[in-house]
């Protein structure tokens, strides 16, 4: 993934266990590489760098600080019908007026994000601070995450992982707690994932999948409910997704070695070569490593 502010890019070495960093002009610049009992990576695969909000960083360091947090403990892992997260009372989950989170001030620095790294063989996401490369703050775990492969920003305050284990996608706050978006990778709608990879959010905040072992790319709407687009051919063979501007969807092609470039997912009556401008890497040694795209 690419930090669009600083133009740092992140690159997951899998064979070798750490993720290197790059400035925008293609020079290294470091490297996470976690150490200690337990804390070594174990085959990345995606690193996500997010500026998290000051309420979103606020619960987060509430966490790392281990100390009681009113706002964490606060039922707002719900779903409206919109996909808007809401507390018990169906009000928005924001906190209340004049509430003041203990962290809401402490280690407000935008410069220094948080990375969050999906750690395959671990079935588990780190979470770091940018300048904090050998330390994670904490890990996120859950019975349902295994494999995790693909991350993207759902919202200001929580992400989305694919689970490659458990063929689904998962959302989480940014401080580690599930929430409960609909399992649509299990949908009525369309048949079971088969070995997903990767998920991208637009601008509407809805969700797009790829699910590589089903030659398809779906699209969802932001509560996961329902189906907006099913995009399938014989030869997409989709490692990733992201989305790019006008919520175009770029797909990386493992199976014809391109990137492609389709239109918006409410542009697209169907899934065909006229709706899309294919980019054909030039090397086998690119196509061998076209996996992910940002």
């Amino acid at each position: 993934h690419v930090d669009t502010p600083t133009g740092e890019v992140f690159v997951c070495s899998g064979d070798n266990n750490v993720v290197h960093v790059y400035d925008e002009g293609g020079e290294f610049v470091r490297y996470f590489k976690p150490t200690g009992y337990r804390q070594t990576f174990r085959r990345p695969w995606c690193a996500l760098p997010v500026h998290l909000c000051k309420k979103a960083r606020a619960r987060v360091m509430g966490r790392v600080a281990g100390t009681p947090d009113l706002d964490r403990s606060r039922p707002v892992l719900q779903l409206n019908e919109y996909g808007d997260a809401v507390d018990s009372d169906g009000e928005d989950a924001e906190m209340a007026p004049g509430w003041q989170h203990p962290h809401m001030e402490e280690d407000d620095d935008q410069d220094d994000y948080f990375v969050f790294v999906a750690d395959r063989l671990s079935d588990r996401v780190r979470v770091f601070k940018r300048h904090d490369s050998t330390e994670p703050l904490f890990s996120i775990e859950d019975s349902d995450l295994r494999s995790p492969h693909g991350m993207a920003v759902y919202d200001d305050y929580s992400f989305l992982v694919v689970s490659k284990g458990k063929r689904d996608v998962l959302r989480f706050t940014f401080d580690g707690v599930r929430v409960s978006l609909p399992v649509i990778g299990h949908h009525p709608a369309v048949d079971e994932f088969k070995s997903v990879h990767s998920v991208a959010v637009d601008s509407q905040r809805n969700i797009v999948v790829a699910d590589t072992g089903n030659s398809r790319v779906v699209v969802f709407d932001k509560s996961g409910r329902e189906v907006l687009l099913c995009m399938h051919e014989p030869d997409l063979y989709p490692m990733s997704v992201c989305v790019g501007p006008q919520d175009c969807i770029c797909v990386a092609n493992y199976s014809t070695g391109c990137v492609d470039m389709y239109e918006p997912w409410y542009a697209l009556t169907a899934w065909a070569p006229e709706y899309h401008t294919r980019y054909p890497l030039e090397t086998q040694a690119e196509i061998n490593t076209l996996m992910e795209i940002a």
